[in-house]
């Protein structure tokens, strides 16, 4: 009880002096460059219930919704993206859904299965951004890493599982 005190609070100190600093004319507030604040502070607010609960199936919408607030941001701050360029950015939610599975694997090392979803993600999301992406297309040669190191980890997972199953 008491850490969601804390958050509250600290959620509660950050609103007040947004609006504050809006009032004095310091910062301009507007709802047309303010709205991915919400989903972004919904993943975070699900980040924080699994730092409590370690129920490790909020980790996928919390990836998802703080990774979506994060890049609408590039969209709606002042010299931000066109959203003109969205057909060429949409690659990156499922980077964001991809990135929620490995992170749901790291939360439980057993479960190896949600690495078949993590990469199969993270390959489609990576190429199709590379192919869209012009600075991007410098680094196309390079994603099999992403395999590599997938492949590592689910060596590493099951050399470590029998050394527990022969205790």
């Amino acid at each position: 009880m008491r850490k969601t005190g804390n958050l509250m609070g600290f959620v509660l100190l950050i609103v007040g002096m947004v609006i504050l600093f809006h009032n004095l004319g310091l910062i301009t507030l507007s709802w047309k460059v303010l709205w991915p604040a919400f989903p972004l502070l919904v993943g975070l607010l699900l980040y924080f219930q699994f730092y409590n609960s370690r129920d490790k199936g909020i980790l996928i919408p919390a990836t998802l919704l703080t990774g979506i607030g994060i890049f609408f941001f590039f969209f709606t701050l002042p010299n931000g993206l066109p959203w003109a360029r969205m057909g060429q950015w949409w690659p990156i939610f499922p980077l964001f859904l991809g990135l929620g599975f490995f992170f749901t694997y790291l939360a439980d090392r057993k479960d190896t299965g949600l690495l078949i979803p993590t990469t199969v993600l993270l390959v489609v999301g990576g190429i199709f951004l590379a192919g869209n992406v012009e600075w991007a297309m410098t680094y196309l040669r390079y994603w099999p890493i992403i395999l590599i190191l997938v492949g590592l980890v689910v060596l590493l997972g099951n050399l470590g599982e029998g050394k527990e199953g022969s205790e």
